[in-house]
């Protein structure tokens, strides 16, 4: 009896382990993994807001420098100068600066009007990009200038060329540098 019930229950768990399929949790999501998103079918982050554009770029979207040169085209059919903008979501002051543009701090819109600003996470990217002509990033947040075809141009400026991380004095120092 012992063993003819251990046997169905071993039978039992073997089936049931095998057919039902477990369902996730409703707060857990599958994540797909970088390789299995096709480019073509992921659109990037794109705001315009203000006389500026923000767009986020992601190392599943492609090879940075073809990414840079894409956006660098749209910024350029938009009359607007390409920023490459390395930032990271704990960086003090690249959340002053995002949280800022997000409420369209009149000091920062008035800064970035005519800006097309490629954002790029060192989390995601690292602080040093293999393959491109970026210097490695040792401050953030760090802005790079880019020509109309995408290429970093040696100018370059990063938070430390400001004081307290505050949108006025972000816009002060930004505003001169980006127009320029």
């Amino acid at each position: 009896m012992k063993r003819t019930f251990l046997l169905f229950l071993a039978a039992t768990l073997l089936f049931a382990c095998t057919l039902t399929p477990v369902p996730l949790p409703p707060t857990q999501t599958p994540v797909p993994t970088a390789t299995a998103l096709p480019t073509a079918t992921v659109a990037p982050l794109l705001t315009e807001m203000g006389g500026y554009t923000l767009v986020y770029i992601h190392l599943y979207e492609g090879a940075f420098n073809d990414l840079l040169a894409e956006h660098a085209r749209r910024a350029a059919a938009l009359g607007q100068q390409p920023i490459a903008y390395f930032t990271a979501h704990w960086c003090p002051s690249c959340r002053v600066l995002s949280d800022g543009l997000s409420e369209q701090h009149p000091a920062l819109v008035e800064a970035f009007e005519g800006v097309y600003l490629i954002c790029i996470n060192v989390d995601e990217w690292g602080w040093g990009v293999p393959g491109s002509d970026f210097p490695r990033v040792e401050a953030i947040p760090a802005f790079y200038r880019l020509d109309n075809n995408g290429r970093y141009t040696g100018d370059s400026i990063d938070g430390s060329a400001w004081e307290a991380d505050t949108p006025e004095n972000i816009a002060r120092v930004m505003g001169p540098w980006l127009h320029r």
